[in-house]
């Protein structure tokens, strides 16, 4: 358990609560009162059950707090006196049990060696009164202080003479006297001569005393066992006629004041003197700082001081344009990168070109600021910087407020600065090529790639987009039309896809893709995966379909399905757009929470095998989540074959030429797996196929014909 202590102010009459250490086994607090008079200082203990309660470790700290702040500060030794007695108190609580109720002590001053049957004699008292009287201060140097460690016993000091006394830590005090030969230093600890003390606080403890030491010498105090040590010349030596120098700043708003004296000396200057230096120099004695008088006090001059201010001036901040847009999006970038590793991190996450929305903000002008003139030291005008303005005017699908100072977008587009250097914004964004020059490519409105996009990147528009050149393993989404004058190599992790329009190339292979409208491929469709929400046709007369799932709502046409190695081949069609999309995700999820089972199983195994309990329980719990998504899946996939066959659609696929084996041929529910070679083949849901879907050969639009083969 814990005690706690009070320290009575006799002088305040006030009782002050401080917390106290913890000692091992007592269930009772402490009372503790201290007094003093002319001649001693006491320590009443009462041993009293005042309740339980937490308590804090530094005690002592807080204690010497208290001591300067509050009780007995006239008498500069009490932190001392009070700490031995505090700790004499808790470490010998047996010898204050006897004695209860009284008063013990534990200091005495007197200007003569204290002898072992020392008492209050009214002649002592009367010595020691007349003593303090004689010197009357309470900092005077005090010759014949002793304290105990228990009553008239013991005393820890002999007779010394206190030129100064500092607390380094709890267990640490260092005094220091100075006579004509210089500084003297002893190092004395409060716990049984435990004089381990680092060189780094002893040594920054002589700094804040301005006390010139080196390692050396504070090595020799910390081994000098409580004696003295000379570790300098008189630092208190006075320089009568100083060197100095005298300098102002380039605008002559401030005199500078820089003393040529070793550190630690004095100077025999005084506040009268640098007034009359500034008078020698046509100078207004009233502008001195405040400082001054503090500097020539010190010891310090390594550093000048400003000894005259006048007024600096106010210089006026030019009017400056922040790109809001261009900082928003180049943030966006930025936390993209940060959730990425490091080998993604590459060139095509760089925002070169801008996406913005109707009415967002582009950028915002911040008007100049205008300065104020400033006054020297000379009382001459310090003009200030003049501000400067800047011209901030919109360019094309801009609009400019009307206080001329916030620059939005009127249209969805691409924002980039004209030839005056003005934002616009462009409905048509025209590229080169998507390659590390470009960065990836994110426009609201169409994108026109005037050659190839390289592996790697990624266009996003809201519009169409058309590409002259070949498109490598790259990542294309547009709201309207993908136009590919060439083709996709995307050696299966490519994918494109049309929210709401069609796609067209000369050729896809390797590549995943989707639309809501139709797929036309000039040639070929080689091992892809292809949905789309209206139809699938190859055009040319070889053109032809080999490998991979090709799944379209109404119709799929072509002139040659499979290889003649059977590579094998499968064609969907009556299925609605978006039951085959959700069927597709379905099916992709419960192979991934399989895989996922999988894995957790052989964890489970090693858990249980290794005897970690609560690991096993984490995974058991993680597997019963898994089994219930993969139920919840599975009957979603049950409602969606049952929704498929409520919900199909006429449809049909023709091919006009070949179809070899080992191609699959799904016409709404029914299946036709091909074995054999077939010279042509019409699978419809309906004999009146070619009228009733009005199948004719696919209409270039007139924005396509540019990149027609």
């Amino acid at each position: 358990m814990s005690f706690k202590v009070y320290l009575k102010d006799h002088k305040k009459d006030q009782l002050i609560e401080v917390p106290s250490p913890n000692e091992a086994g007592k269930e009772h607090f402490y009372s503790v009162s201290i007094k003093e008079d002319w001649k001693d200082r006491w320590v009443a203990y009462k041993n009293k059950l005042l309740g339980t309660g937490n308590t804090s470790a530094a005690f002592l700290k807080e204690v010497t707090l208290l001591g300067e702040e509050t009780i007995f500060v006239e008498t500069i030794n009490f932190r001392l006196a009070l700490q031995t007695a505090i700790k004499y108190f808790s470490k010998n609580l047996k010898h204050f049990k006897t004695n209860q109720l009284g008063w013990t002590r534990i200091a005495h001053y007197t200007p003569e060696p204290i002898k072992d049957n020392t008492d209050s004699s009214t002649d002592q008292t009367s010595t020691v009164k007349s003593y303090f009287n004689k010197n009357n201060t309470a900092n005077s140097n005090i010759q014949g202080f002793k304290f105990y460690l228990n009553p008239r016993k013991d005393p820890v000091s002999e007779n010394f003479q206190l030129t100064d006394t500092r607390y380094i830590n709890l267990n640490h005090y260092v005094l220091r006297k100075t006579d004509s030969t210089g500084d003297y230093i002893k190092l004395i600890s409060l716990v049984n001569n435990d004089l381990q003390l680092t060189y780094e606080v002893l040594y920054n403890f002589c700094e804040e005393l301005n006390i010139p030491v080196n390692k050396k010498v504070i090595q020799k105090v910390i081994d000098s066992q409580n004696n003295w040590v000379h570790v300098g010349k008189d630092i208190k030596r006075t320089v009568a006629n100083p060197k100095y120098k005298i300098f102002t700043n380039e605008d002559k708003s401030k005199l500078y004041f820089k003393l040529d004296v070793a550190r630690g000396r004095r100077v025999g200057l005084t506040l009268q003197t640098l007034k009359q230096i500034l008078i020698e120099r046509d100078l207004d004695v009233n502008i001195i700082t405040s400082t001054a008088e503090t500097y020539l006090n010190g010891v310090d001059f390594t550093k000048p001081i400003v000894l005259a201010e006048g007024v600096s001036p106010v210089h006026g901040k030019d009017a400056y344009i922040e790109e809001v847009a261009k900082n928003k999006h180049a943030a966006e970038h930025k936390k993209n990168i940060e959730t990425k590793s490091p080998s993604q991190k590459i060139y095509q996450e760089l925002p070169h070109f801008i996406a913005v929305a109707k009415n967002e903000v582009i950028a915002r002008k911040h008007p100049m600021e205008q300065g104020k003139d400033g006054l020297s030291i000379y009382n001459q005008v310090i003009p200030a910087n003049e501000a400067k303005d800047i011209e901030f005017k919109g360019g094309k699908n801009t609009e400019l407020s009307p206080d001329g100072l916030t620059l939005t977008a009127t249209q969805n587009g691409n924002l980039h600065r004209d030839s005056n250097k003005f934002w616009t914004v462009e409905e048509v964004l025209r590229i080169k090529n998507v390659d590390a020059k470009s960065g990836n490519i994110t426009h609201l409105g169409t994108v026109i790639i005037e050659d190839s996009i390289s592996d790697g990147y990624s266009v996003v528009t809201s519009g169409n987009l058309y590409v002259q050149g070949s498109v490598g393993v790259a990542t294309i989404e547009a709201g309207g039309d993908i136009v590919l004058a060439k083709g996709v190599n995307g050696k299966n992790k490519a994918t494109l896809t049309s929210h709401f329009g069609n796609v067209r190339a000369k050729y896809l292979q390797d590549v995943t893709v989707t639309t809501e409208g139709n797929v036309v491929v000039e040639e070929l469709i080689s091992d892809c995966i292809i949905n789309a929400g209206d139809k699938i046709e190859v055009l040319k007369s070889r053109g032809i379909i080999w490998g991979g799932t090709i799944s379209a709502t109404k119709a799929i046409i072509t002139s040659n399905v499979g290889s003649v190695s059977g590579r094998k081949t499968v064609l969907e069609v009556g299925v609605p757009f978006p039951i085959r999309i959700r069927l597709n995700d379905c099916y992709q999820e419960i192979s991934h929470v399989k895989s996922q089972i999988l894995t957790l199983q052989d964890n489970l195994h090693k858990a249980m095998n290794q005897g970690q309990d609560q690991e096993a329980s984490n995974i058991r719990a993680k597997l019963k989540n898994h089994n219930t998504i993969l139920k919840k899946t599975d009957a979603e996939i049950s409602r969606l074959l049952e929704s498929r066959e409520e919900n199909y659609v006429p449809c049909f696929i023709s091919v006009k030429h070949h179809i070899y084996a080992n191609a699959t041929i799904k016409c709404q529910a029914a299946t036709l797996h091909n074995k054999r070679y077939r010279t042509s083949l019409v699978f419809s849901s309906d004999t009146n196929d070619a009228e009733k879907f009005n199948i004719e050969p696919y209409i270039f639009k007139e924005s396509e014909k540019q990149f027609r083969i």
